[in-house]
């Protein structure tokens, strides 16, 4: 389940337009896969042999976030729950708005996913450094970039 939510409705000309955003926990934990294909096209890598070390670092990559992401996705599961639920209570205007309850879902939001982040923040820091190490500047540039 995913929460949403909503902006307030354009007026006149001013004002934002009405946008509706999915709460997705594994998105705020900054869970996901690089498709090897893409990295390679946009990093232009011809060489063969780098080629092969660019895919097998992806691929090494993107396992470990998957495992990460398998491995909290119970977590991940309710806090979307979570979210959809408050989302869908304030929406029919059952919850007081307290700052001080928003403030303290928020921590705790914050408490669980923190963990979460590192661990990926640790993979993507390694692939970086991996790749800084075997990519030409340029393509390490437009790594970074990308």
């Amino acid at each position: 389940m995913e929460a949403v939510f909503e902006v307030a409705p354009q007026q006149n000309g001013q004002g934002n337009a009405r946008e509706t955003k999915e709460f997705k926990a594994s998105d705020a934990a900054g869970i996901f896969y690089y498709d090897t294909e893409e990295v390679i096209k946009k990093n232009k890598v011809k060489d063969d042999n780098l080629i092969f070390k660019v895919k097998k670092a992806l691929n090494n990559y993107n396992f470990k976030i998957k495992e990460i992401a398998l491995l909290n996705s119970e977590k991940l599961n309710n806090l979307d729950v979570v979210m959809s639920s408050l989302k869908d209570v304030q929406r029919n205007n059952l919850q007081n708005n307290s700052s001080d309850k928003s403030q303290e879902m928020r921590s705790n939001i914050g408490k669980i996913l923190r963990p979460i982040k590192e661990g990926v923040q640790i993979n993507e820091k390694d692939l970086n450094q991996f790749l800084e190490e075997i990519l030409s500047e340029k393509q390490n540039k437009k790594w970074i970039k990308y």
